[in-house]
């Protein structure tokens, strides 16, 4: 590798764990960065493509980013790096003329695995010249690809390898983890390879001051802010000429700190809010903004969380625990990147997940990351994407086992079986003559998006169809940028929200839906202790049916009811029922059946991946003291996906070894009352209540007898 080169990309030279992963990439060995933020892993891939394109006109690199907003940050600094190289983002923002000079003349694209699956691989043959002379391909920000989706990403990979073989290309795979509980399974699992790595971060570390702040400290029945106090000390940090990053977990939320801040500060101008939604070229001038350091605090979603280059912060403050430790290191590791002292403020909230951690804050530090796992052998995910394969390229029963050496058979017989393919010369030929990947969901959000716009038409955001009618319901509030505005209509069949500025300022609205689920069929059922599970298809019905309107102090202003068609989703569940009679006389108490049942509902789906191998946000549950059906207590735990992802069935067959697992991880807590390691959910749609951990021991002996 040149000096030149060298000097360009780091110019104070590289680190040990830099240079060991660049001779790795450079012999051709697929190589897994697993280093913390801040390290440095960039360059590792940046350089080593750098070097191979010099060599000629022809090789060419892809990198895979998980969302949009990285695969720009990153094309930005290739291209600020080497601007002799056409380097261009492949995405959905991306117009056809864009699209047309990326296949015909790039040699690196960025893209994201929506993009390779239905864009780049539907029409390969259009891509030949690229995927001909691909040598690289770098999966970056690895933890983002977990559950589900993860899942369907992994063969996505298996179909660009097999793409690539065919148009004569063998590339080395390249892919960054920030360090996480089992990075290297879950990258061999995704490349269906095995890898190199490189683990030993050398890179120099600042001092860095982490505090949980507790907005309960010192008062008596003072009602928890957590917004102003997270908006107030990020004020008293920029007014000390600090720059700040704060993160909320909801968008709402995310504006109303922008702009609580903003009323404390000297120039307003310099705090803005980040959040999913916001139009293409309003994302770019943000993050163009916030990396120049042309603001003094930004506050987001945990859209800022993964790897964009946000320039020089001193202090993060983040409103409420963000769900996993996972994110909460990468969110603190969003300052001090550049060697300098930095400060991180996690601001507790009401709910007994930020409770607990207000009284063990060393479980911050101490508690290892949340397990990241993958299963592709999901049928639920192998047989879909095989059909996305057939269309490609015709399948080779002998020679794709290379590819899918347990699931191939089967999934050719059961899409036969189904009409989707039929034998042709030795081969599996697709049947169809549209690509059967526009009916593939890779994520558990749907694509449909409603616009967001004002009564003069303007354009000022979107939203994911299922989310609207309880975010954008008539009467909700919409912050953009400070300016607040209300919901005057919300119509689904236009898929568009009519916003209109509101006087009364910045008010947070919430909505109320009711969940109900209905069995549909019942395929499977089997003893489970003294009770029993069964498996089968139900129907999620929810519907968004009344909303309040608040202060940020909380004092309610309005209230309204809602007349929405229910959001409805069918999908794969196993159900678990207990004996009523065996139930009251544990808990000695009829009104403790909630709470246990609840508590039981969050142990089941907490000891889950230890069995089906999924993320726990690719599954929810509900429980109920009394279900229409079957006429007493029960626990439902279903796929979060419409149509199913195959979790379900998993845990019907290994639901002894669940409960086993579920009893142990609670009885073995050490905790009072319940916390976010035995009964206390990040996902939970009530707010953790109620929860009765002792009840929950009770109800899974009855499950486990």
């Amino acid at each position: 590798m040149s000096a030149n080169l060298l000097d360009l990309v780091a110019p104070n030279g590289l680190w040990k764990h830099q240079a060991a992963a660049i001779e790795s990439i450079t012999r051709q060995h697929h190589t897994l960065i697993a280093t913390g933020t801040g390290s440095g892993k960039s360059a590792c891939y940046q350089l080593p493509i750098a070097a191979r394109l010099h060599s000629g006109p022809l090789p060419t690199a892809l990198v895979i980013q998980p969302t949009k907003a990285l695969a720009h940050d990153q094309l930005k600094s290739f291209a600020r790096l080497f601007p002799n190289f056409l380097a261009m983002a492949h995405d959905g923002d991306a117009d056809n003329t864009q699209r047309h000079l990326a296949r015909r003349e790039a040699r690196v694209i960025f893209t994201n695995p929506e993009m390779c699956h239905g864009s780049i691989l539907a029409r390969h043959t259009r891509w030949s010249r690229f995927l001909g002379h691909l040598e690289f391909v770098v999966i970056d920000e690895l933890h983002a690809f977990r559950g589900v989706f993860g899942s369907h990403v992994a063969h996505i990979i298996r179909r660009l390898r097999r793409v690539c073989a065919f148009h004569g290309a063998k590339p080395t795979f390249v892919l960054t983890s920030a360090t996480v509980s089992g990075a290297q399974q879950l990258a061999e699992a995704l490349i269906g390879s095995e890898v190199v790595v490189v683990d030993d971060d050398a890179a120099p570390s600042a001092h860095r001051t982490i505090a949980v702040w507790d907005p309960t400290a010192g008062t008596r029945d003072r009602r928890i802010s957590v917004l102003q106090d997270a908006a107030d000390l990020t004020a008293q940090l920029v007014d000390r000429g600090h720059r700040v990053i704060g993160f909320s977990r909801a968008r709402s939320t995310t504006e109303a700190i922008a702009e609580l801040t903003r009323g404390q500060v000297e120039d307003p101008s310099r705090i803005v809010a980040y959040r999913g939604g916001y139009l293409a070229g309003e994302r770019r001038t943000l993050e163009t903004m916030v990396a120049n350091g042309e603001v003094d605090a930004v506050i987001a979603t945990s859209a800022l969380e993964l790897g964009i280059d946000i320039g020089q912060l001193d202090a993060a403050i983040l409103a409420g625990f963000p769900g996993t430790i996972s994110s909460f290191r990468q969110q603190i590791g969003r300052v001090g990147r550049r060697g300098q002292n930095s400060l991180a403020i996690l601001v507790a909230g009401e709910d007994q997940l930020d409770r607990w951690l207000v009284n063990h804050p060393n479980e911050l530090l101490e508690r290892s990351g949340e397990r990241i796992v993958i299963n592709p052998d999901n049928p639920s995910v192998v047989r879909p994407q095989l059909a996305c394969a057939a269309h490609e390229i015709p399948l080779d029963p002998v020679a794709d086992h290379r590819w899918w050496p347990t699931t191939l058979d089967a999934a050719v017989c059961d899409l036969a079986a189904v009409g989707l393919l039929k034998p042709r010369n030795g081969l599996a030929m697709f049947t169809q003559t549209s690509h059967p990947g526009r009916q593939v969901g890779l994520r558990a959000a749907g694509s449909d998006t409603v616009r967001i716009e004002t009564t003069d038409s303007s354009l000022i955001g979107t939203i994911d169809s299922a989310s609207a009618p309880a975010s954008l319901h008539t009467g909700a509030r919409y912050v953009h940028q400070g300016i607040a505005y209300r919901v005057q209509e919300l119509d689904l069949d236009t898929r568009r929200a009519t916003v209109a500025l509101d006087d009364r300022g910045i008010c947070r609205s919430r909505s109320h839906s009711t969940t109900t689920i209905n069995i549909l069929d019942r395929s499977q059922q089997k003893r489970l202790g003294d009770g029993e599970v069964s498996f089968g298809t139900v129907r999620v019905k929810t519907v968004v049916d009344s909303y309040v309107v608040t202060t940020n102090e909380g004092r309610i202003i309005e209230r309204g009811e809602l007349d929405y068609p229910p959001h409805v989703v069918t999908t794969s569940s196993i159900w678990m029922v207990a004996n009523e009679p065996q139930l009251e006389h544990c808990l000695g108490d009829k009104t403790r059946i909630a709470g246990a049942l609840h508590a039981t509902e969050h142990a089941i789906i907490g000891a889950l991946p230890m069995f089906a191998i999924c993320d726990r946000w690719d599954v929810a549950g509900t429980a109920t003291p009394c279900h229409a059906q079957t006429l007493g207590p029960v626990i439902f735990v279903y796929d979060s996906v419409s149509g199913g992802g195959g979790i379900s069935q998993l845990a019907f067959r290994a639901a002894p070894s669940i409960v086993t697992a579920a009893t142990d991880l609670v009885g073995q807590c050490t905790c009072s009352d319940g916390c976010p390691a035995c009964v206390v959910s990040p996902n939970c749609g009530r707010g953790n209540s109620p929860l009765d951990k002792h009840g929950a021991l009770d109800v899974l002996a009855l499950f486990g007898a």
